[in-house]
């Protein structure tokens, strides 16, 4: 009796030690997979993340630089009108100064040398310079304006009303130093801004008129200075002057100024600061604590809305001055083309999409922070990780868990069916060990088992 249960223990171990070897060929493989998978997926976790962050981060800023360049191409089109009015009111003036006659005036003297010409219905104003050679010996002007003053006078302001942000709105004659038709007829108030040199008594508007036409060659007229020659200006314009301070309203202000075709004159208008502001269009950028600058030719601060006077520190009456952006130069945001330039600002990191407007030179700029421009990427990180878990929770673990359960049935199922012919033989075995000769031994086919059952019958 303990004989024989100590044969089955021993047929159960070997059943155990084959149950044992097929478990481990079947689950070690599964394991290394299941540890390879997790680890895959934990590899493509983070690249996930950083190619993600990318892909975001490249949209953003492709669509920043794009409403940053709409918006400068809205500004552009507006100046493009304004300058468009300019140009058909001068063929409008160039037309009347033909059509006139020149009349001889009396002059008023002002305190500076300067002589003013007023009168007229409706009223106007003709400034004439300390030097100008247009002033005869007996203090009178030759009026090339004459008859046709009144009607000049009203094409001058029906522009001026059709544009009321304009300060104002005049015809020059560079040459002769004479500015016509200044849209202020109290001839104390020009007085007044000739005698606190807001217009020079001697050049009068010399000095936005050369701004305008830098670039231009030009030509010397008399001791004083010189306004442009008839062969050296471009009367089809216009030309913009940078940022100075304004001459007939508060503050600062660029002057446009556009030829006329046949005469040496200029129309000439005044854009004041806040003119200037209400050019931009609404907030170029919906992402939170953008906003939006606006820099002259020569990287002078002309607008900035928003919270930008608070994150550049900028004080009161800041337009006009030279633009400081800590990190930045200034050549490097006055490019001819659109471009991204990062800089930091109060330990926040901004870009600025900038986009560049024609006509007169400026350049516009849209301020992000750059924590905007894409979600948080430990935020990004977290959820793809939540994602990768759940996957392995959910799919990979019940997977290999099935797989398992599987291969052990399996492995129990072949073990019986290897370890059955070898207990067939131990019990014919035991029985011809017992005498019984005479019975036969199965056969338990033609492998190794086979031959040695084959083995014990002969």
């Amino acid at each position: 009796m303990f004989g024989f249960l100590g044969r089955r223990s021993r047929s159960r171990r070997l059943n155990r030690r084959i149950l044992l070897a097929m478990l481990a060929a079947a689950l070690l493989p599964l394991a290394a997979l299941t540890a390879l998978v997790g680890a895959d997926l934990t590899a493509i976790n983070q690249t996930t993340v950083d190619e993600a962050h990318q892909t975001i981060v490249a949209d953003a800023e492709q669509r920043e630089s794009s409403a940053a360049t709409d918006g400068a191409a809205t500004v552009e089109a507006r100046l493009d009108a304004l300058g468009g009015e300019l140009g058909q009111l001068a063929a409008t003036v160039d037309t009347l100064l033909r059509t006139g006659s020149p009349i001889d005036q009396p002059l008023q003297t002002l305190p500076g040398g300067a002589r003013l010409l007023s009168g007229g219905s409706p009223p106007a104003v003709t400034l004439i310079g300390s030097a100008s050679k247009l002033v005869t010996a007996s203090g009178h002007l030759t009026d090339a304006l004459g008859s046709s003053r009144a009607a000049i006078t009203l094409a001058l302001d029906a522009v001026l009303k059709h544009h009321p942000e304009l300060t104002a709105l005049w015809l020059y004659d560079s040459a002769g130093a004479a500015l016509t038709e200044v849209p202020i007829t109290d001839p104390g108030t020009i007085a007044g801004l000739v005698a606190t040199q807001r217009i020079d008594p001697t050049r009068l508007l010399d000095r936005p008129f050369q701004a305008a036409f830098r670039g231009l060659e030009t030509s010397t007229a008399g001791a004083a200075g010189g306004g442009l020659s008839q062969t050296s200006r471009s009367p089809a314009g216009p030309a913009w002057s940078d940022v100075d301070t304004a001459a007939f309203g508060p503050g600062i202000s660029v002057t446009v100024w556009t030829g006329l075709p046949t005469h040496d004159y200029f129309i000439g208008a005044e854009l004041p600061s806040t003119a200037i502001a209400s050019l931009l269009p609404a907030p170029l950028s919906t992402l939170p604590d953008a906003y939006q600058v606006l820099l002259s030719p020569s990287g002078r601060w002309l607008s900035a809305g928003g919270t930008a006077s608070d994150d550049l520190s900028l004080p009161s009456g800041f337009e006009g001055t030279p633009a400081r952006l800590p990190g930045i130069s200034t050549s490097a945001l006055l490019g001819e083309r659109a471009q991204v330039v990062k800089t930091t600002l109060h330990g926040v990191e901004k870009d600025l999409f900038t986009a560049p407007i024609g006509g007169p030179h400026w350049m516009l700029a849209s301020v992000v922070p750059d924590r905007e421009l894409a979600p948080a990427v430990a935020s990004l990180g977290d959820g793809i990780r939540s994602g990768v878990h759940r996957i392995l929770i959910l799919q990979v673990l019940p997977l290999a868990v099935v797989l398992a359960v599987i291969a052990v049935l399996l492995s129990a199922l072949f073990s019986r069916r290897l370890v059955g012919p070898v207990r067939a033989l131990t019990t014919s075995a035991e029985r011809l060990a017992q005498g019984h000769t005479d019975e036969p031994v199965p056969h338990q086919g033609e492998d190794e088992v086979g031959l040695l059952s084959e083995a014990l019958e002969r």
